[in-house]
């Protein structure tokens, strides 16, 4: 620590890292101007309750105001619980965040005004903190003491033994016992009572934290408790990683925050016998994302998403990862999130972000320079970030596909492992983007304590999937079929099934009742294969759905965007039941005239979206107006229906136009052919008329042009 110390001195002089000098700057100096005072009975809520139940904007902290929170979207002043408690946790979060800046800045400086604001505040705590009594009621997570949850003290504690640790050579013996017996051995000992049994993020920064703590305290039962045995920190990284270095939560969102803990107890330990850098898993967290980037700098949104992140958003750790592993790559990854370079190496179609992370002053390399000394740049062919984002990947480990083309189309296929308590219940669900539009979109979710989350997000009919029965899915894996690059376009073949009940993560996860919503019934003996291609201008979306028995299959699009629908085309209005969610969530109910093979035409915001269909069964088509998210905006779903015992194929082909003038249709043409499980498509792509052969079972599935052989 204490070459870093002297980097984060070095570095803080250094105009390359001003921006993040000057955050580490503003955080320590907030501490400083706070006069809250910590109570002896402080009882924190859910920080997820603090946003606005309406528009799931972020309610405005104010530490002049803890009784009154305001939702700048809409105006609305919130008062009472849960938003009072929810404050109180934000609050000592920022407490925790701004005693970490003050001890590292005030320690690399000499300082002394934040020496002693932090000392001070670290000997509050001590003084109050094992008289905190726990307290919980969050669903499905462990109690807190500070906190209402047992994930929320781990977070806040590896910042104070953070802080702890910057500070320890600078504090007096009688202090170090003090801080040691009043609050970190105490924290320590409440989390190792409360450690989950299971695979899970919150169980990473659990462990985590008592590995840190039992480090700072050179407690060897402690450390040990963290990191060591099943659901140990070492355990989490071993089996709660899949073969390709995705976290099995199946978020990206959730893979960063899972290993921002493993960081944070690897940059404590560095160099000491409890060095965990070489762990395998590590470095493939760092490396397996990269390759799943769009051309636009965003990565997808799956299962609890709660917002939209970019290359930007996780350039902190990529600081770390170039500095324990040196990869060329992890520099290209920074220089574009920073926008640092010329031409196309600065910038992108989204904006950089500033280098202001406390991690680039721990961690920063020059990035003019590779470490060998050569100009940047310099990747192998095929290595570079902007080339990963542009390329198209698979992997049947993580179950995630992205197909991208030269029109800047791209495709995310979840054909993944169940995530646990964090999937959303839509094997093969799909989402499509046009550049930075999204066309089909995966509407990830809010934060928890908003009620649409549970209410509509987190369920299979939010999805571009498929529902039996208007339920949702039980958990089952997916799996890939098959994927090919063929010379007229690419494509993926997937698939699930539900003949049996078990699942890759069962053994190690844990669901409570509450978050079990679907119906198994509904599904059992079921099954699907997905058949997706982009091909230059089209997007072709096959489905074959099989069930055992009478059973009511719905295909489900959701797009952004307004159908266009001719006068006279025999609509009528929706009187039936979508789903078994509430009705009020879908407005203007439609029954669309048309059967049989059909064209629909959507108005997007920038453009227009032609969709042609054909089914093998008597189809309906429904229409209605969903939440989008924020959950104040809407988008257009569509029901694509059949009632059958048996099997039932939709196809489906999509076109995106800038101008109304259509120079060819969406319409697409099939036909059964004589071997079974084989389709002939045809349908016009890039000016030309086309037909593939597509084949389709529950073991193989491929898609090839006519004129190809098997």
């Amino acid at each position: 620590m204490k070459d870093r110390l002297r980097e984060v001195r070095e570095r803080i002089g250094s105009p390359a890292f001003e921006a993040a000098s000057g955050a580490l700057r503003a955080e320590a100096e907030a501490l400083l101007r706070s006069e809250y005072r910590i109570a002896p009975r402080e009882r924190g809520g859910w920080a997820h309750h603090y946003y606005c139940p309406d528009d799931a904007s972020r309610l405005t902290f104010d530490w002049n105001r803890p009784d009154e929170h305001v939702c700048l979207r809409c105006g609305i002043s919130r008062r009472g619980e849960p938003y009072d408690g929810a404050w109180i946790s934000l609050a000592h979060g920022r407490l925790g965040a701004g005693l970490k800046s003050a001890a590292l800045l005030g320690t690399a400086l000499g300082e002394e005004r934040l020496l002693a604001k932090a000392r001070e505040l670290l000997l509050a705590y001590a003084a109050v903190y094992i008289g905190f009594e726990p307290h919980g009621g969050i669903p499905y997570n462990g109690p807190g003491k500070l906190f209402q949850q047992t994930l929320d003290e781990a977070h806040w504690i590896l910042d104070v033994c953070q802080a702890y640790l910057w500070l320890r050579d600078r504090l007096a013996a009688d202090d170090r016992q003090r801080i040691a017996e009043g609050v970190l051995r105490p924290c320590a000992e409440f989390l190792a009572a409360h450690k989950e049994r299971q695979l899970h993020n919150h169980a990473m920064l659990i462990t985590a934290a008592i590995g840190m703590l039992g480090f700072a305290l050179d407690d060897e039962r402690l450390t040990a408790c963290g990191l060591q045995g099943e659901y140990g920190l070492f355990d989490q990284l071993t089996r709660g990683v899949l073969e390709d270095g995705l976290w099995y939560e199946g978020a990206f969102h959730y893979h960063y925050y899972a290993l921002h803990p493993v960081l944070q107890y690897g940059l404590a330990v560095e160099g000491t016998p409890w060095d965990i850098r070489m762990h395998p898993s590590i470095k493939r967290m760092f490396d397996s994302p990269l390759d799943y980037i769009g051309p636009d700098g965003v990565f997808p949104s799956l299962n609890d998403a709660s917002s939209i992140a970019a290359i930007g958003s996780f350039a902190p750790y990529y600081e770390i990862a170039h500095d324990w592993y040196g990869e060329p790559v992890y520099a290209d990854y920074l220089r574009l999130a920073y926008g640092i370079g010329d031409g196309e190496e600065a910038g992108g179609p989204y904006v950089p972000v500033p280098r202001s992370s406390v991690y680039s002053l721990l961690c920063g390399a020059d990035l003019t320079v590779s470490k060998d000394g050569e100009r940047a740049g310099g990747m192998p062919p095929g290595r570079s970030m902007r080339e990963r984002m542009r390329a198209s990947r698979s992997s049947a480990g993580s179950g995630l596909t992205k197909l991208v083309n030269a029109r800047s189309w791209q495709l995310i296929v979840k054909h993944s492992p169940f995530s646990g308590e964090h999937d959303h219940m839509d094997r093969l669900g799909l989402s499509l983007r046009r550049g930075t539009e999204s066309l089909l979109a995966d509407p990830g979710t809010t934060a928890y304590g908003v009620p649409i989350h549970y209410g509509w997000l987190k369920h299979t009919y939010s999805h571009q999937t498929v529902a039996l029965d208007g339920k949702d899915q039980p958990p089952a894996d997916g799996r890939r079929l098959g994927w090919g690059r063929e010379t007229w376009g690419e494509w993926v073949a997937s698939a699930v099934d539900w003949t049996e009940p078990g699942y890759r993560m069962k053994p190690d996860i844990i669901l409570p009742p509450e978050l079990c919503p679907w119906d198994a019934e509904a599904y059992r003996d079921a099954s699907v294969v997905r058949v997706n291609a982009l091909l230059g201008d089209a997007f072709l979306d096959i489905v074959r759905v099989r069930v055992p028995d009478q059973r009511t299959i719905d295909l489900l699009y959701h797009i952004d965007g307004e159908l266009s629908r001719p006068a006279g085309a025999g609509d009528a209005s929706f009187a039936g039941v979508f789903c078994e969610l509430d009705s009020t969530l879908f407005e203007s109910p439609l029954l669309l005239g048309d059967e049989g093979q059909t064209e629909l035409r959507w108005e997007l915001a920038s453009g227009h979206w032609l969709q042609g269909s054909w089914c093998s069964r008597e189809v309906r088509r429904i229409c209605a107006r969903t939440p989008g998210n924020p959950p104040d905006t809407r988008r257009q779903s569509l029901v694509q229906r059949v009632n059958i015992a048996g099997e039932a194929t939709f196809v489906n082909l999509f076109r995106y136009s800038e101008t109304n003038a259509w120079a060819q249709t969406s319409a697409v043409r099939v036909a059964e052919a004589d071997t079974p499980g084989r389709l002939i498509v045809q349908f016009a792509a890039d000016g030309e008329e086309r037909r593939f052969i597509v084949r389709l079972s529950d073991m193989e599935a491929s898609m090839r042009l006519e004129e190809e052989r098997d």
